[in-house]
């Protein structure tokens, strides 16, 4: 019923938006509702997860360290079958700071 990646809805003549994807054709892993962001020259599957706002960490002393946990709209099977059937992945997490050290570093610093 649902199509196994977002290119294929792309193929259709669908533009961006949510669709349910079935990874596997039908088989065991349920389908789940993905972004897909489709331009002329490329096709994103877009996961949602649980941490997309800002986190302020105010200052302390020392090496004390603040852990980010990630909670995927997708259960683990299903994003080993999309990782493994993309041609690109990625995860985006961003870092501002000042006077603050990441990886031993001086100054303000923006990860991605």
């Amino acid at each position: 019923v649902y199509e196994q990646s977002c290119e294929a809805y792309k193929h259709n003549g669908n533009t961006s938006g949510y669709f349910y994807i079935d990874v596997d054709g039908g088989g065991p892993i349920k389908p789940q509702l993905v972004y897909c962001n489709m331009t002329e020259e490329n096709t994103w599957m877009v996961i949602q997860h649980n941490n997309t706002e800002l986190t302020k960490v105010r200052p302390s002393p020392g090496e004390n360290q603040h852990l980010v946990h990630f909670d995927y709209m997708s259960e683990e099977e299903q994003l080993k079958t999309i990782i493994h059937q993309s041609e690109h992945c990625q995860q985006e997490l961003s870092y501002h700071c000042k006077k603050s050290r990441l990886l031993n570093t001086q100054g303000r610093k923006y990860l991605h």
